[in-house]
């Protein structure tokens, strides 16, 4: 794909406005490292549970962290998309 196409299909900044914008991530940090740490927990829960009770806690702590990350992310993205809408109208 070039970057004619990409600017065609509105996914690029127009040229005038590249290296203008703020580069810093608007994901909640905080969050995220929670999440991870959830994640480490339920690996660690799997491997102690070795089968039994706690590798089912282990696995439901695992579709948590996944449903969080998913939404921290997505999140994310619309904060980056707000940040960029502004951007493009001069706000």
């Amino acid at each position: 794909m070039s970057m004619k196409d990409l600017e065609e299909m509105g996914i690029l900044l127009p040229e005038n406005k590249w290296g203008q914008s703020d580069l810093h991530t608007s994901v909640d940090k905080i969050q995220l490292v929670a999440s991870g740490l959830l994640a480490l927990g339920a690996v660690i829960c799997g491997y102690v549970g070795n089968g039994g009770l706690l590798t089912w806690v282990g696995v439901g702590m695992f579709f948590i962290f996944v449903a969080w990350f998913t939404r921290i992310s997505l999140k994310a993205v619309e904060v980056q998309n707000d940040q960029v809408e502004d951007f493009l109208r001069g706000d």
